[in-house]
């Protein structure tokens, strides 16, 4: 994250991570020098800290401490020092939670990192999930694909710098791009605002997680109770000030779109509320504080005249009762093969590290063995033993941290026969899913089939992922030559 920062943004090179620089093996650019890497900058702050006359308190600081310190607001945005030590106490009062007394083994953290790296070895190996879990019922409404295929364009220009280069994202007239809000600080995300002629909508785009202030935003995994639930805390703070910023922007253009009405051109019909991998959890929430029962522009969710279309949303709320029908109804969350970032909750985080601690607990594994089953599994003597990937919380342990859930139809894009062999950007990937091709028709539901709101993908490269939503569609093959995807289970088991 903090080499990303320092970089010029470009095309995402993965379901839900903007591109990072170039391989270190790539042709050097005379004109630049060569980013420094997360472990260098680490080791300057390590080396510059104590530069400054020391204090007690100085020389009791961890590594941890003396880069917070060395980093600060100045290299990592508004608020950077503060967030940080925020998530270090969290994390220590989870590891004391999960592990009690043993928390304070020095040999822990080394023995989780040995023993995850076998677990993830074993299930890929293994190919234990040869194709994401669904729920296996279709969703039918080819019209949403549409919509998503086009709404994945403005998420991806939110990643742009400027009026300029989104309206060349777009492939519109600077005149579309209404309002660009840009900034570094923790907790408020990037996002613009633009009309779209060719669906009437005023359309609030959201950036995802493009920066070190973005990704500490991600890792502020605290409860904050919201809507008769819980939210999570740092995703919250971004929306209440995304729509505390687009609000007087949303107002005044659509009243002055309405009066060119009068003037021969169509005002927009609906609002669009967007984003991707962090600014599309960001945007499920700004509709929610905007449009809701006691929001500003709440006439919106009553007339059905306001969407969200997430791509690669974080799980930001729990529980999914307290979220209104209308939320629900008008939330189309896609989710991209594997990806792990609709996946990822501190509650799956905390299965996993229960998982890899009981392989310490019930298997006598030496380092060497660990190695060699990773590295050259042919010399071991003998198999090596399943290992769980995933364990059960204990119910005080869940009631503390909770466990968010995705909002909306979560829908799952995925290749019946396994994922691409190369990975794709993640907008590649999605509009290569979503964008209807020439001898494409709108399939009728079968009978006794689900309405479109309940249903699954009309295409079989498309399918929901929230336990009520998966399931094949039937558009042709795609270019790969293998049959589309479907809508999945649960995105946050």
């Amino acid at each position: 994250c903090i080499t990303a920062s320092s970089q010029a943004r470009s095309v995402p090179m993965s379901p839900s991570t903007p591109a990072a620089s170039p391989p270190a093996s790539a042709a050097p650019q005379p004109a630049a020098s060569p980013p420094a890497s997360a472990a260098s900058v680490a080791q300057d702050a390590l080396s510059a800290a104590p530069a400054h006359a020391s204090t007690d308190a100085d020389e009791h600081k961890t590594g941890i401490d003396r880069i917070i310190a060395y980093l600060g607001d100045e290299m990592l945005g508004e608020g950077a020092e503060e967030s940080f030590a925020k998530i270090k106490s969290m994390v220590g009062e989870v590891f004391v939670d999960l592990y009690g007394d043993e928390a304070q083994d020095d040999d822990l953290a080394n023995n989780l990192a040995w023993n995850t790296a076998l677990i993830a070895t074993q299930v890929a190996r293994e190919k234990r999930y040869p194709v994401p879990p669904s729920s296996g019922k279709p969703f039918t409404d080819r019209a949403v694909l549409r919509a998503a295929a086009r709404y994945a364009l403005f998420s991806q220009a939110a990643y742009c710098e400027g009026a300029k280069e989104i309206a060349k994202e777009l492939g519109l007239p600077e005149r579309h791009v209404h309002y660009v809000h840009e900034t570094s600080a923790v907790g408020c995300p990037n996002f613009f605002i633009a009309t779209d002629p060719a669906s009437r909508a005023l359309v609030v785009a959201v950036r995802g997680s493009a920066s070190a202030a973005d990704a500490i935003t991600d890792a502020s995994a605290a409860n904050e109770p919201f809507l008769g639930g819980t939210a999570h805390a740092g995703i919250l703070k971004s929306a209440r000030q995304v729509a505390d910023i687009a609000l007087p922007e949303i107002k005044a253009l659509f009243y002055d779109k309405l009066l060119t009405f009068f003037k021969g051109e169509l005002p927009p019909l609906q609002l669009i509320i967007t984003g991707h991998s962090l600014g599309a959890s960001v945007a499920v929430l700004t509709m929610i504080i905007l449009c809701g029962k006691e929001g500003p522009l709440h006439t919106f969710s009553r007339s059905g005249a306001v969407k969200c279309f997430a791509y690669a949303a974080s799980p930001p709320f729990e529980p999914l009762s307290a979220i209104p029908d209308w939320v629900q109804d008008n939330t189309y969350s896609f989710i991209h093969e594997f990806d792990m970032v609709p996946r990822t909750t501190l509650y799956s985080v905390m299965r996993l590290l229960v998982a890899a601690k009981r392989v310490t607990d019930h298997v006598e594994l030496s380092q060497s063995t660990r190695y060699s089953y990773m590295m050259a599994p042919s010399t071991l003597s003998k198999p090596m033993p399943r290992l769980d990937d995933v364990a059960d919380l204990d119910e005080e342990v869940t009631a503390k941290w909770g466990h968010k859930k995705g909002i909306g139809k979560l829908i799952l894009l995925f290749e019946k026969d396994g994922p691409a062999p190369e990975p794709q950007p993640w907008y590649s990937s999605i509009v290569g899913f979503l964008s209807p091709r020439k001898g494409d028709a709108d399939p009728q539901p079968a009978a006794g089939a689900p309405a479109a709101s309940t249903a699954g993908a009309t295409s079989d490269r498309a399918a929901a992922s929230d336990g009520a939503l998966a399931g094949k569609d039937a558009a042709p093959k795609s270019a790969r030559g293998k049959e589309p995807a479907q809508e999945s289970g649960s995105a946050s088991s």
